[in-house]
């Protein structure tokens, strides 16, 4: 069961690009200032979840590694202390 002729949603171009992203995109981009005044707003009355949201794509997403020792040995988790409290 494939796509009726003609469609050309979910189809991509030579270069591998959804033509419907594209489009998705540009409806978007009319939303693009409004959104960046509401970040700022939120990140000017200190609401957690913008701050974090800024970050994210400003330094991106923080990784988390595991070490893994095939001896045997547990390894302990390395402890981070930010203002008094123990974060493992």
């Amino acid at each position: 069961m494939g796509f009726q002729n003609g469609n050309t949603y979910g189809t991509k171009t030579k270069r591998g690009v959804s033509k419907i992203t594209e489009e998705v995109k540009e409806r978007l981009e009319t939303f693009s200032d409004s959104a960046f005044i509401k970040l700022a707003e939120g990140i000017e009355r200190g609401e957690f979840q913008y701050i974090k949201l800024w970050f994210n794509y400003r330094y991106g997403l923080p990784h988390s590694r595991a070490e893994v020792d095939l001896t045997g040995n547990v390894i302990q988790p390395i402890e981070i202390i930010l203002n008094g409290e123990n974060h493992v």
